[in-house]
């Protein structure tokens, strides 16, 4: 199972603890474990651009007819290395200006939340200027 996205997205499971496998934007392999300490419910800090496998180590039910479900978030990452979070300098929506207290930049994973102006729907498109 492969599954890719025309953004990097950070990957977001219910109900179970394991670890995802794939690439970030950059084409590099990255994997994190999510452990029940993040709760049932939990989202990677890293932003896949494919996620190649998922191993499941625990889950809810008795596992007969238990479900894996993995989604995505409002976090995009980027091509390039950002130092520090002043990098991203612009990012638009749609083509029209995001205001910069609608997302938040993350120098350490290479990422911009864009959950703090509303969620990514369907047909959004998101353009992130910023210095590499």
């Amino acid at each position: 199972m492969t599954l890719e996205s025309d953004y990097p997205l950070a990957a977001k499971r219910y109900k179970v603890i394991g670890r995802a496998n794939g690439k970030n934007a950059k084409g590099q392999s990255i994997a994190q474990t999510i452990t029940e300490a993040s709760g049932w419910t939990g989202t990677t800090n890293e932003a896949f651009a494919t996620i190649t496998s998922i191993i499941m180590t625990a889950r809810t039910g008795t596992g007969a007819g238990d479900t894996i479900d993995i989604g995505t978030t409002d976090k995009i990452g980027l091509a390039n290395a950002i130092p520090s979070t002043t990098w991203v300098y612009k990012v638009k929506k749609n083509n029209a200006n995001y205001p910069a207290a609608s997302y938040t930049p993350e120098a350490v994973y290479d990422t911009v939340d864009l959950s703090t102006g509303g969620a990514i729907t369907g047909g959004d498109d998101f353009t992130v200027w910023y210095m590499s």
